[in-house]
């Protein structure tokens, strides 16, 4: 995957993460991942070992094909998020 692509994938992540307002918890509970995989993601630092999971998790959630999350997700899509989240995961209790 192209760096650019890699770029938007960690950006457009924690864009629906903050449209939806989600916590960091919630968000990684949702992609099955911890929340210090879920910083570096965000910080756009895409971990190398990622699993295609992942993706298949937020586009399950989002209802959004997955080619859809390698380029900047429309500004209508993201009103109509704002508008009407789904409903937040509940992460697991430690």
């Amino acid at each position: 995957m192209a760096t650019r692509e890699r770029i938007i994938l960690c950006q457009n992540i924690r864009l629906l993460r903050q449209t939806c307002g989600y916590s960091k918890r919630q968000m990684a509970a949702l992609c099955r991942i911890g929340t210090a995989t879920l910083n570096k993601i965000e910080m756009e630092s895409f971990p190398p070992l990622l699993s295609s999971a992942v993706l298949e998790h937020l586009s399950q959630h989002f209802h959004l094909p997955p080619h859809h999350f390698f380029s900047p997700l429309p500004p209508e899509f993201l009103a109509a998020l704002a508008a009407h989240p789904p409903k937040a995961p509940v992460p697991r209790q430690k």
